[in-house]
């Protein structure tokens, strides 16, 4: 999975790839599992608008 990500500790977007914020050197594991869960969220909402 590839894309960007906004450091939520220095706010520039990054890549999604790797671990650790290349201008602050903020760990963004946690922002990385947010926006996957923000992106599960959205297709799920668009499939149940869809089906139902």
């Amino acid at each position: 999975m590839s894309g960007t990500v906004i450091c939520s500790n220095c706010g520039k977007k990054i890549s999604f790839i790797g671990n650790v914020c290349p201008y602050c050197h903020a760990d963004k594991t946690k922002d990385k599992e947010t926006t996957a869960i923000i992106a599960l969220i959205v297709i799920g909402f668009f499939i149940w608008l869809i089906y139902f």
